[in-house]
């Protein structure tokens, strides 16, 4: 029974996997599917927007100045989680992509969000993206 249930939940997520690399979905289609129904499903969400690029990656954070706040916040909380198991490549763009969007306009509430998020994926790039932010007397407790 063991190996019967191990097998359909196999062949289950190899369809979700194989339908998701087989389907170009924008980064508007991506964040449509958070939250996912399972942490397997959000990985490759996740992957899926990491694939696309350090660019699809901003605009999804971009997000967090629309309607659809809600959504950029699940997926830059959910690019947080998944950086501690990504590729060397995918660190690289979810780095950079969080550096490009502190620096683009945000409000305050939603620039501090992201600067506490960078915080956990940061490295030495970060200091230079940051340090601006400690002379601003709104951001300057985020960003140390």
């Amino acid at each position: 029974l063991l190996f019967f249930l191990f097998a359909c939940a196999s062949t289950q997520q190899a369809s979700v996997a194989t339908q998701t690399e087989k389907n170009i979905y924008t980064v508007d289609e991506l964040l449509d599917q958070l939250p996912a129904d399972n942490s397997f499903d959000e990985d490759l969400i996740l992957y899926s927007l990491c694939q696309r690029g350090e660019g699809a990656i901003v605009n999804a954070l971009l997000q967090l100045e629309s309607k659809e706040y809600d959504k950029a916040e699940y997926a830059m909380h959910g690019l947080t989680r998944y950086f501690t198991k990504a590729s060397d490549a995918h660190k690289a763009a979810i780095q950079n992509a969080f550096y490009a969007t502190c620096l683009k306009k945000l409000s305050v509430a939603n620039k501090a969000l992201l600067i506490d998020e960078i915080h956990k994926i940061a490295d030495g790039k970060a200091v230079p993206v940051l340090a601006p932010f400690l002379k601003d007397e709104n951001l300057c407790d985020p960003a140390a």
